[in-house]
């Protein structure tokens, strides 16, 4: 999962994905699923990105912030090619508001990347067409314990 941790992600969109992350440690905890949790911004004109294994400890998960200029999610991927090559799934926990460079989707296919666009918040049209532009999938849900049941196939 790659978290947009840019400014535009501060209030609800980053409460909620302290929340997801928090259900995918428990899960992982408990063996039903694995993987890693990369945050991706861009600050002082630079991309950054910080990557954890899951379960995520439960202080790094309260710390989750959303300080970004930008969200450096194209930049973060590219960085982890190889893993996003071996992954099952690859989500991404956005708003949609991608303004750095935006997600190239023909590109990650060539590379046999394949994505889902995760949002917390009012399914709104515009909403749905952003993230269609960008991802494969996409699952939008109001809260984050339904966007989990989604993704997990309960609802």
């Amino acid at each position: 999962m790659l978290v947009d941790c840019s400014g535009s992600m501060m209030g609800l969109h980053i409460h909620e994905s302290r929340y997801l992350i928090a259900a995918l440690s428990e899960l992982a905890r408990a063996g039903v699923c694995e993987g890693r949790v990369t945050f991706s911004l861009v600050h002082d004109h630079r991309a950054r990105h910080e990557t954890w294994k899951l379960p995520m400890p439960d202080e790094r998960i309260g710390a989750i912030e959303a300080p970004g200029e930008a969200e450096g999610l194209e930049s973060a991927m590219h960085a982890h090619l190889h893993q996003l090559r071996e992954a099952d799934l690859v989500m991404v926990y956005t708003d949609g508001h991608i303004c750095d460079h935006p997600i190239d989707k023909a590109y990650w296919h060539n590379q046999g990347v394949f994505t889902w666009g995760l949002y917390v918040g009012q399914a709104e049209s515009m909403t749905i067409e952003m993230l269609s532009k960008f991802f494969d999938r996409t699952v939008v849900r109001d809260n984050a314990e339904e966007l989990l049941q989604a993704m997990i196939g309960l609802r």
